[in-house]
């Protein structure tokens, strides 16, 4: 299929749609993994299926870089794996947030980012569809003097790199050791703080649209202008002061994974 732009001039590139028909056990577990890379759009239907009948899937998308949102019947699922804290989103990790054959809804999903493993439960005959977004993945060392206040530091943090807060995703915070402060008496914390940042997810889309390669484009393109400023922040010694309310007394380390 060969798109154009609402112009008609120029040719967008070409989208291809490829399709497969596997047969299922209903009530049964299956992994599966993609060959030749990842589909950015994928959309999963169990045919002539009735409202108990349902299959668990475990994709494999280890490799990927963007956050994979699921959709059913045109409606967004949230992760069981993100949960919001305090008025902040924040991921959680566990075998205990794999959606269960039983008990859950259609779409129900965990992403596992340590395997890569994306489970999701497809039930009934209700489309589901998983698409990939864009999202900026920052690992941040840190010293810290005191508590970290996730609150403070997701406030901070956004508004040194100029986004709203709620494109801010805490994933994960490990504490790497603890000393005391000779003068102060303080204590100091080496930590390692894990987050993503961009844009939510809209909480509806038209089930079964293809995804606009312009609209990704642009994302991917602020998110690299988002990657640089940190970057400036870092290099030039003033991360560290903009996180001050958090307790960061020095950045020591930055690493990221662009879109």
């Amino acid at each position: 299929v060969v798109a154009r732009d609402s112009t008609g001039a120029q040719p967008a590139p070409p989208r291809f749609l490829s399709s497969f028909f596997p047969i299922v056990a209903v009530g049964e577990l299956y992994n599966a993994t993609f060959g030749g890379g990842s589909p950015f759009h994928s959309r999963l239907r169990m045919l002539h299926a009735v409202a108990d009948d349902g299959v668990l899937l475990q994709l494999n998308y280890s490799g990927v870089s963007e956050r994979l949102d699921v959709y059913r019947s045109g409606d967004l699922v949230r992760s069981s794996g993100l949960v919001m804290v305090g008025g902040l989103n924040e991921r959680v990790h566990g075998l205990q947030y794999i959606p269960r054959l039983s008990g859950s809804r259609p779409g129900s999903n965990y992403y596992d980012d340590t395997s890569g493993q994306l489970h999701v439960l497809v039930k009934g005959n209700e489309p589901v569809e998983i698409v990939m977004a864009p999202v900026l993945k920052v690992s941040l060392e840190l010293t810290v003097e005191g508590e970290l206040s996730k609150t403070t530091f997701v406030a901070e943090f956004a508004a040194a790199i100029n986004v709203h807060p709620s494109e801010v995703i805490i994933v994960r915070i490990l504490e790497r050791s603890t000393r005391r402060l000779q003068q102060s008496g303080a204590i100091a914390q080496a930590v390692t703080v894990e987050a993503e940042v961009g844009e939510q997810p809209s909480p509806t889309r038209d089930a079964g649209t293809a995804v606009v390669g312009q609209a990704v484009q642009a994302l991917q393109s602020s998110l690299t202008s988002v990657a640089a400023t940190l970057v400036s922040l870092v290099q030039a010694g003033s991360l560290a002061e903009a996180l001050s309310g958090t307790g960061v007394s020095a950045v020591s380390g930055l690493q990221l994974v662009l879109p």
